[in-house]
């Protein structure tokens, strides 16, 4: 028995929870602009000037996202940090030729998930319409349901062993 509690309990502590981010892949040949719901981790990845970019999400808070924008990833370049809200947009240059390639705009967010839009400039967009709508509501049932489970199996442990050690104290006082 106690080679079973030893074993579960060394799962648990070896069992490591990772929410890994996702990859959204834009293709702004075939549409100039996207609305993506992200969480903290996701990644958004696109091709402008012959070459790929990425933005990482760092942090969604309630009324602001936090931004990593590498450009150039075959590149290896430094990535840049920013934190766009209602008041405030990414404009992203990647080529540095003083023309806006990309604008990245807040639109609204929760603590965990963050709704951009991923906008071509007025140029290749003059409406600046949203031609496409994707929204990815993202639920962590998954993960919810492995901590309830760990959390129960902590508990069943530790009623297990009380009831040992009551077992152990009523057997010393007869």
């Amino acid at each position: 028995m106690k080679k079973i509690i030893l074993f579960i309990f060394l799962v648990l502590l070896i069992t490591n929870i990772v929410s890994a981010g996702e990859t959204y892949k834009l293709d702004f040949k075939v549409q100039p602009s996207y609305g993506v719901g992200l969480l903290g981790g996701d990644r958004v990845e696109f091709e402008l000037e012959n070459s790929k970019h990425t933005i990482l999400i760092k942090s969604v808070d309630i009324n602001s996202v936090d931004l990593a924008a590498f450009t150039y990833i075959d590149k290896q370049n430094s990535p840049f940090y920013i934190t766009i809200n209602n008041k405030k947009y990414l404009k992203l240059d990647v080529d540095r030729d003083n023309k806006d390639d990309l604008y990245v705009f807040y639109k609204n967010s929760n603590k965990t998930v963050a709704y951009l839009i991923f906008q071509l400039p007025l140029i290749a967009n003059k409406d600046l319409k949203i031609f496409s709508e994707n929204t990815f509501n993202k639920n962590n049932y998954a993960k919810i349901i492995i901590i309830v489970i760990i959390v129960l199996i902590i508990l069943f442990l530790i009623i297990i062993l009380f009831k040992k050690k009551k077992k152990e104290e009523i057997n010393k006082i007869s």
